[in-house]
């Protein structure tokens, strides 16, 4: 019906991933989660509704430095755990620069086309 939605993505690769999804009602109603996980193993779920009630929050990390508080309308798992290690893969990158300056054409070259 109307006012009704529901999306999301989820993406990973060699230096970690983030996800996201969300539903929402015609009533303003909202659940959804996000998270991210990085190479070294760090992970963050972040769970949420937002209703009637307010916006409440359930974090879920193994993240150095989070205090196992619950700050707000949030609650904050610190005892995370992760079952294995994320492998450390050394990623390089080999991108052209974007302009390029010719002294000898006198010409500028943006990817490959010259202008």
């Amino acid at each position: 019906s109307i006012g009704n939605y529901n999306f999301g993505y989820d993406e990973g690769h060699a230096s970690g991933g983030s996800f996201r999804k969300e539903s929402g009602d015609a009533l303003g109603n909202k659940i959804g989660s996000y998270g991210l996980r990085d190479a070294d193993g760090r992970i963050r779920i972040v769970n949420y509704i937002a209703d009637a009630d307010g916006f409440r929050v359930d974090i879920k990390t193994n993240e150095p430095g989070v205090e196992p508080t619950d700050p707000a309308s949030t609650t904050i798992n610190k005892d995370f755990t992760i079952l294995a290690d994320a492998p450390v893969v050394a990623v390089t990158y080999a991108v052209p620069p974007l302009v390029q300056h010719d002294l000898r054409k006198q010409a500028f070259i943006v990817r490959g086309y010259p202008f």
